[in-house]
């Protein structure tokens, strides 16, 4: 019982320090980064302006960082969009930006819930009502409920697995298992409850 309750507050620990690193994280992305099309442009239109008005002997250093710069905030943009599509087919470095816009696009219209049908036979199209649809649909399923079992019926279904196989299901994964796992996945694929992506824990 006492690892059980020191397994939880582990957990709980973990859970509040991820929560404060997404906050950090956030405000990171926002100074560092900013709007991405919008410094993407900027130095598109840098570098234009650069090859369009005479420099002195520095030009040809001038023009090569301003490029370097876009080729820069291109590759951040690629992978930003690669990330939304969750396309794990096109490989990054082709400028398959516009792909993945695309496809980021059609995922999210895919995923999007407009409406819903209940039991009665309504439809739901105000997505806050059907958010508490599902809120209340699934706090009903985990609701734990009594149950009375009969055992004479229990005793009647035959036995698939083994003992020693029934205690390897049951028994607490390792933390190699758990990495092992953790590193068998792609890195961008979708965020887990917490909103962090695979690659943010193959990287710690």
């Amino acid at each position: 019982m006492l690892e059980d309750l020191a397994q939880r507050f582990s957990g709980i620990k973990v859970a509040r320090k991820l929560r404060d690193i997404k906050v950090k994280l956030k405000k990171w992305n926002k100074e560092v980064y900013g709007n991405i099309k919008t410094n993407l442009e900027y130095n598109i239109q840098h570098l234009d302006w650069i090859t369009k008005i005479q420099f002195n002997n520095n030009r040809g250093q001038a023009i090569r960082d301003a490029k370097k710069k876009v080729e820069h905030w291109q590759n951040i943009q690629e992978s930003f969009w690669k990330t939304k599509s969750r396309d794990q087919l096109i490989k990054l470095g082709d400028k398959n930006t516009i792909y993945f816009h695309i496809s980021a696009k059609k995922r999210y219209r895919r995923n999007k819930i407009v409406s819903i049908q209940q039991e009665n036979g309504n439809w739901l199209h105000n997505s806050n009502e059907i958010a508490l649809y599902f809120t209340n649909h699934f706090f009903t399923m985990a609701t734990a409920e009594p149950i009375t079992i009969n055992q004479s019926l229990i005793n009647l279904i035959p036995t698939t697995i083994t003992n020693t196989e029934n205690s390897n299901l049951l028994r607490t994964p390792d933390a190699v298992e758990i990495k092992d796992i953790l590193f068998s996945m792609a890195g961008d694929k979708d965020p887990g409850p917490n909103g962090f992506l695979p690659n943010f824990f193959q990287a710690i």
